[in-house]
């Protein structure tokens, strides 16, 4: 059966064109579906396993037909890749060179020169107005043909598509768009801010219509479709002409298995194609928010890593190469045998960023006269780089290419690995590997930098390098106030939501430092069904990772996991600037041990033990390292107040605070049973505080990338309360009741006990925060955000802690009024010498 039977002919009518087709240049193209495939497939499309990716690179000077051609034939050849909803695919795009010959006739046609085309400031953009608004288009267009010229663009011309609505299916075409294109020049400008002026005028249109852009560049158009690789040049007969020529051409086919199958969410989207997930997605898209990114209404992780390259490049004026690297860093474990040079640079990205991208993914990527090519840390998703004689291809197979074509055989990039591709005036194309991209970058960090020496002073200052002396060394310990408690200590422990199973399984890590047998399963009820004292973190579940989205094995993989956090102000990304921070800290772990309010743990020395094993610090001792600049923030409130106008106060108080100079807010819980003082659960306080501080300023000016948050709490009782407040927002935590029962007895053990203990701990969570990353696919603890969900919660809680609610309403489920009345039952439990852990 032909793939192409059942398609309607192409009809000159549908494009109100003449009655002998569409003529172009000496050709008249009447029937080109038979010009698509020349052979015919008895394949089944039973089996979906992803998207699929290639990116076709002319060597010629001059790029041909034909390198779209074959990209269109490869796409089509990876077809099992793709989805299919009742005969129709999910979505089929190309990125391309803007055709400057088809171009400089339609110019021409319009009495503008031809040579305009080929001018530097040139730009073609297409835009699609969604069908639920094509009744306005006129009103539409017209305002945008404004907004152009406001923006100092002169719009040579204008014109609906071209595109054939019958070679779309039923369900495509119920959404088919209105596909516009314009083509103008931005006059007035250097040339080195074309594109970033272009960029501002996307994110305008974007926000004050409803229109999707497609592409707007002096390089690239992108043609996107719902359907399959026959789709694309049945519905865009320009794509068949023999003048539509590339130079470099993108596919992407896609299996939309987190996204519905539409128009919009079709890629390749302005600069790349991706294949995979990425499962830090919520983080990638704070920190792009915090940088003043703008990112598109219900866009997909794909659209969202898309437009943090553009922030890169356009913002931050990076090359494309830089951006990836940034965008997609290599391990940590992998940085330490590069270059000297190189690791303090990696280090610095890596702390003005982070790595926020993780997750199965490859990625092919262009903008302007460079191509970038990468594959995730763990080679999840497959890349193949491949040459003919005609071009050089990266595809996610390699079979696209026919065997007597290729000249060598074709590699796979190895995990982590980049390539990238750089397009010389003269038209040559010169293929860099992951050691000369490393090299470029950092010569590219030099002329943006000048010397990295500063860049080093500020590395030391966060105390990455681990031989540096302690702060705490030498110094007096900040002191922190112990509160006037009463009462028993499992009182307390009960009051904090403690029971007895969380009392056993933290000793048995002290003492074996791992979980026991019976902990890898928990028949503990969820909170809205639990009749005891219950605490916010019981109302939480992680949510499941899709099947496409395997979890990553913790042992195989153990070098690709790190626990890293920073802490304090954050390293400027903007360009040429490196000053010296405030203060500011790196640590291996995000536990913080010390913090007793009950009276110190451990000896010095042998606090001391466990921190340089562990790769952690003594509480107090990061308290001396910020010095004037922490600010301790009470997470209590008293009989006069609300529970609700408490954590208000609480988010004002954090605001004020670090707009004032702080850098380190230490949110601490120590005093709840003291006096009249009432217990606030600590995921609450850490949710609103990180949430307040987010919504700051933007950029470096950003309050939250100006400050670290500890949370110091009785309330973390496992290791699930720990990873849902790293999730929601803490950089490091110091579960001081935790770590205390982790001794084992009320009599402090020996110092060489309490040390193998404290270590056994420490180390043991740490392990177990890693395994909690690994069931979602991620392999860093700064890529860890809000995956989990609650259940039984009033909206209004749930919307303050920012996760997704089931089982609740805006009155019904925990509500403000519940909170309030629980903690002050807790008072009371705090207080008595009778309580007993259940």
């Amino acid at each position: 059966m032909s793939l192409t039977t059942g398609l309607p002919r192409f009809s000159p009518e549908e494009y109100n064109l003449d009655s002998k087709g569409y003529s172009h240049n000496g050709m008249t193209v009447t029937d080109p579906e038979k010009r698509i495939f020349a052979a015919d497939s008895d394949m089944a499309l039973e089996e979906h396993d992803s998207c699929a990716i290639i990116c076709n690179i002319h060597k010629d000077e001059k790029g041909s037909h034909g390198n779209v051609k074959r990209t269109i034939e490869a796409l089509h050849k990876m077809g099992h890749r793709a989805g299919d909803v009742e005969g129709e695919g999910d979505g089929c795009g190309l990125l391309t060179d803007i055709p400057r010959i088809l171009w400089s006739r339609y110019l021409e046609k319009e009495g503008r020169p031809r040579w305009l085309a080929e001018d530097r400031r040139f730009f073609v953009a297409h835009l699609m107005i969604p069908t639920k608004h094509k009744w306005e288009s006129p009103a539409i267009k017209q305002y945008i043909s404004r907004m152009v010229r406001e923006e100092g663009c002169d719009l040579l011309m204008e014109r609906d598509g071209l595109t054939r609505r019958t070679a779309l299916g039923r369900s495509a075409q119920a959404q088919e768009p209105l596909f516009w294109q314009l083509a103008g020049l931005v006059s007035g400008s250097p040339l080195d801010i074309v594109d970033s002026k272009l960029f501002h005028l996307h994110l305008r249109i974007e926000q004050e219509t409803p229109v999707h852009v497609a592409s707007m560049s002096t390089h690239t158009v992108v043609y996107k479709a719902r359907g399959d690789s026959r789709i694309l040049r049945n519905y865009y007969p320009e794509l068949l002409l023999p003048d539509y020529t590339s130079k470099v051409t993108i596919g992407h086919i896609r299996y939309s298995t987190n996204t519905g199958p539409v128009f919009e969410r079709v890629q390749p989207f302005t600069i790349l194609g991706h294949n995979g997930e990425i499962n830090t997605i919520q983080r990638l898209r704070e920190e792009a928010r915090m940088l003043g990114a703008t990112l598109v209404s219900g866009a997909s992780d794909s659209e969202d890593v898309n437009r943090m390259l553009e922030i890169l490049t356009h913002e931050y004026e990076f090359t494309l190469i830089e951006a990836m690297e940034i965008l997609f860093p290599p391990i940590l474990s992998n940085v330490e045998y590069l270059a000297t040079d190189l690791q303090i640079l990696h280090h610095y990205y890596r702390y003005a960023f982070g790595p926020y991208a993780q997750g199965p993914a490859a990625v092919v990527a262009r903008y302007a006269d460079e191509c970038a090519f990468s594959v995730d840390a763990l080679g999840l998703r497959p890349l193949w780089f491949g040459e003919t004689d005609k071009e050089y291809f990266f595809s996610s197979e390699r079979g696209v290419v026919p065997l007597e074509n290729m000249m060598r055989d074709p590699k796979p990039l190895a995990p982590g690995e980049k390539m990238a591709a750089k397009i010389h005036k003269d038209g040559k194309i010169e293929i860099l590997g992951y050691t000369a991209i490393q090299q470029r970058l950092l010569r590219l960090a030099y002329r943006r930098f000048g010397s990295l020496s500063l860049m080093k002073c500020v590395l030391k200052t966060m105390r990455h390098e681990r031989g540096l002396e302690s702060p705490g060394k030498g110094v007096r310990r900040k002191a922190l106030s112990s509160p006037d408690i009463s009462g028993e200590p499992e009182s307390r422990m009960a009051a904090f939501g403690w029971r007895r199973d969380h009392k056993e399984w933290v000793r048995h890590l002290g003492k074996e430092g791992k979980e026991p047998i019976d902990s890898l399963g928990s028949d503990t009820p969820i909170g809205p069904l639990d009749t005891g004292i219950t605490n916010l973190a019981d109302y939480i579940k992680e949510s499941v990772a899709v099947v496409t989205n395997p979890a990553i094995d913790r042992e195989r993989e153990a070098e690709h996991f790190s626990t890293q956090v920073v802490m304090g102000v954050r390293p400027s990304l903007s360009y040429g600037l490196v000053s010296p921070l405030g203060n500011s800290l790196v640590l291996d772990t995000p536990i913080l041990i010390g913090g007793q309010p009950f009276g110190p743990l451990l000896a010095s020395d042998a606090c001391r033990e466990v921190t340089d094993s562990c790769g952690t610090m003594i509480l107090e001792e990061v308290l001396d390292f910020f010095g004037d600049s922490m600010h301790h923030l009470d997470c209590t409130f008293s009989d006069e107040e609300s529970l609700p106008n408490a954590v208000k106060r609480l988010k004002k108080e954090a605001v004020n605070a670090v707009q004032g100079g702080a850098n380190l807010l230490l949110l601490d819980d120590a005093f709840a049973w003291s006096g009249e003082r009432h217990w606030t659960d600590p995921h609450l306080v850490i949710a609103a505080v990180d949430g307040a501080l987010k919504g700051e300023g933007k950029g470096d000016d950003n309050l939250r990338r100006k400050c670290g948050l500890i949370l110091r709490s009785g309330a973390i009782r496992n290791l699930h309360d720990l990873v849902v407040a790293l999730g929601l927002g803490a950089d490091a935590i110091n579960p001081y009741l935790m770590l205390r029962t982790g001794l084992g007895s009320r009599t402090l053990p020996s110092d060489n006990e309490g040390v193998s203990r404290l270590s056994n701990l420490v180390s043991a969570l740490n392990k177990g925060i890693e395994k909690v990353m690994s069931t979602m696919g991620i392999h860093e603890m700064r890529g860890y955000g809000r995956v989990f969900s609650s259940i039984g919660l009033s909206d209004e809680i749930a919307g303050l802690l920012g996760v997704r609610n089931y089982c609740g309403s805006e009155g019904k489920g925990v509500t403000w009024e519940h909170l309030e009345e629980e903690s002050r039952r807790r008072s009371k439990i705090a207080r008595t010498r009778k309580q007993r852990l259940e």
